[in-house]
């Protein structure tokens, strides 16, 4: 593979993981809205969300613990 061609993929991939962190900001940004709106609907968004996006929820939960464990 020419180096101009590797450079054109990794600018692809580049461009596919903005796109989706893009995608993943504004459903999370929603869901918080929604729960600031109608906090008594919570758990059915947290739990919609869930179920439309696992692995990000994993990521979610992964990097809060990572968190939560440097603070304490």
């Amino acid at each position: 593979m020419s180096e101009h061609a590797s450079n054109g993929l990794h600018q692809d991939v580049g461009q596919e993981v903005q796109g989706a962190a893009s995608r993943l900001y504004d459903a999370s940004g929603r869901v918080i809205n929604d729960v600031a709106n109608h906090p008594e609907q919570a758990g059915d968004q947290l739990a919609r969300f869930a179920r439309e996006q696992p692995i990000a929820c994993a990521l979610l939960a992964l990097g809060v613990g990572y968190i939560l464990g440097k603070i304490t």
